[in-house]
């Protein structure tokens, strides 16, 4: 009755007993459990914010993510007047 409903390998080996209150040490430095949920929280199918717009202060400005093909960028606001390139990142013609 109380067997775990997922046959995800790691989801099974991370249910510890129901009467411990720590968290097992390793959880916070295991290399298959951060790429585990970097895919199921950032890269699966919902959208999530991933950069505070304090991080890309003007249309145009851009953020990349080194562990994965991702860039963010910020538009500009319908009916603003900031054009869509500061001068420091205008394309070049």
């Amino acid at each position: 009755m109380n067997a775990p409903h997922s046959k995800d390998p790691l989801q099974l080996e991370l249910n510890w007993p129901a009467g411990l209150s720590a968290v097992p040490g390793s959880i916070f430095s295991r290399e298959d459990l951060y790429k585990s949920e970097l895919e199921k929280i950032f890269y699966g199918p919902t959208w999530h914010p991933v950069a505070h717009i304090s991080e890309l202060p003007e249309p145009g400005a851009f953020k990349n993510f080194p562990d994965r093909q991702m860039t963010a960028d910020r538009q500009p606001r319908p009916g603003s007047q900031t054009p869509p390139y500061s001068a420091a990142s205008q394309p070049a013609s």
